[in-house]
C-alpha cells in the first residue's frame, strides 16, 4: 500500500508540473501547490518517513524550478539552526550512553 501512496503523490506532482497553470496563478505557485498536495499525502499516510518528506519538499523546489536552491536553503545558514542541531546530537549521544540517567541521579 505504501508504494501506491508514493505513486499517487508522484503522479499528483507530475500533473501540476505538466498541466498549464490557471489564470491569475504563476506556474511556480501552481507547481508548489502540487508539491504541497504530495507532502500532505505522504505525511498523512506516512508512506515515507516524515523527515524524508520534508527533505523531499526542499529538494523538489529547485529541481522543478519553483525557487532557486540558494533561496530554499538560505534559512539553514542561520546560526540558531546549527545550535539546535548540535543540541539534538548531544542529547542523542547522552541518551545512547546513559549519561542522562547518571546526571539525573547525581542531581537528585
Amino acid at each position: 500500500m505504501r508504494a501506491a501512496y508514493i505513486a499517487l503523490s508522484l503522479f499528483i506532482v507530475s500533473l501540476f508540473v505538466f498541466l498549464p497553470a490557471p489564470e491569475g496563478l504563476s506556474r511556480e505557485g501552481f507547481v508548489m501547490f502540487g508539491i504541497l498536495l504530495m507532502a500532505i499525502i505522504l505525511w498523512i499516510t506516512e508512506a515515507i518517513p516524515l523527515a524524508a518528506t520534508g527533505l523531499l519538499i526542499m529538494t523538489l523546489q529547485p529541481l522543478l524550478g519553483v525557487a532557486d536552491a540558494r533561496d530554499v536553503f538560505a534559512s539553514f545558514g542561520n546560526k540558531a539552526v546549527f545550535f539546535i542541531l548540535a543540541s539534538f546530537m548531544l542529547a542523542a549521544a547522552a541518551e545512547k550512553y546513559g549519561l542522562h540517567k547518571r546526571i539525573a541521579v547525581k542531581l537528585l
